[in-house]
């Protein structure tokens, strides 16, 4: 309790008030203990914390910025906003922390911040928002290291839709590929479907075992994707089942495109000093309306199949839908 003391000389008076200052020694000292807490925790942890204004400067960088980006976290004061953080990323990172910052709420954002030496690590970024009395302070930025976590969804979704022997796509990712590719039906990118295999493939292994079976399939895959060079996709359907997804104008790129293929199936294959000699039926569906997934592979199906019939080693093409055909 404040106690009040009055002195009262001639016309002279003077008061003098003793309060008890423990309690806001107490407050102080608290303050200062969580400040260096604070501090402590800042300067001791891994991830990357970082405080930034409404404009976008930057008010503090924890050290960890060293280890995790490897530059002086101390000489930011003439540094433009995100000056780390790959271009095609801070477009969409200034939105979410302007978006953050007006509406109170946090985000987490994955970008490529720039390392001196790793150069480009994927980081994860989580921002929060703080406030005072309902004013915006400063925005709390936790930078951390995924490229690690990064790699390793990388592989999970390749294996996922990756051909385990041949590494092409799977019959999973064909698919997702093909609705792809009737979504570009609207602008009239036309494509074919190419549905292949390996003539008498049941033979190869039942004569050679499966190790030169797979062997060839890996060949076989090879071939196909060289002959392509980028101008369409192959796949691994299954079995010994191949699908070549082709753009296309017009449809003696198409044409020219099968014959190559047979053509060069027919070259000698040598596995494990074994000399092997192929052939390959190719059936193709020209797709220029949007019509269902299964029916545009049962059109190449079908053509497979009187490639078959014809006695192999060829191709044959069928129009989708109406299943026109020309040879």
């Amino acid at each position: 309790m404040p106690i009040l003391v009055r002195k009262v000389s001639g016309d002279d008076c003077f008061f003098v008030v003793i309060k008890d200052m423990r309690a806001l020694d107490a407050i102080a000292e608290n303050y200062l203990q969580s400040e260096l807490r604070y501090r402590i925790i800042a300067e001791h942890i891994q991830d990357v914390l970082i405080l930034m204004d409404k404009h976008k400067n930057y008010l503090y960088v924890s050290p960890s910025a060293q280890a995790m980006f490897h530059f002086d976290y101390r000489s930011l004061n003439n540094r433009s906003a995100f000056f780390n953080i790959h271009p095609d990323y801070v477009e969409h990172l200034e939105l979410n922390f302007e978006t953050a910052m007006l509406e109170g709420i946090s985000f987490t954002v994955k970008v490529k911040a720039w390392h001196e030496e790793k150069q480009w690590v994927w980081t994860e970024l989580k921002g929060q928002p703080m406030y005072e009395n309902g004013k915006f302070q400063h925005m709390l930025l936790v930078a951390r290291d995924i490229s690690s976590q990064h790699k390793y969804e990388e592989r999970l979704l390749h294996d996922a839709y990756s051909d385990v022997l041949t590494n092409l796509p799977n019959r999973r990712k064909l698919n997702e590929l093909l609705k792809e590719a009737k979504s570009a039906l609207k602008e009239h990118h036309y494509f074919a479907v190419m549905l292949m295999d390996i003539d008498n493939f049941k033979h190869i292994n039942d004569y050679y075992g499966h190790e030169i079976g797979d062997h060839v399939l890996v060949e076989y895959g090879k071939r196909v994707s060289a002959i392509l060079e980028q101008k369409g996709i192959a796949g691994r359907y299954g079995g010994d089942e191949f699908v070549v997804l082709l753009p296309y104008q017009m449809q003696q790129e198409v044409e020219e495109i099968a014959r190559r293929i047979v053509a060069e199936m027919q070259r000698p294959i040598e596995i494990q000093q074994t000399t092997l000699s192929i052939t390959t039926s190719i059936g193709v569906a020209l797709v220029e309306e949007d019509v269902a997934i299964r029916k545009m592979l049962k059109c190449a199906d079908d053509a497979l199949y009187k490639v078959k019939e014809q006695g192999k080693n060829d191709f044959y093409i069928a129009d989708v839908p109406g299943l026109k055909t020309t040879k």
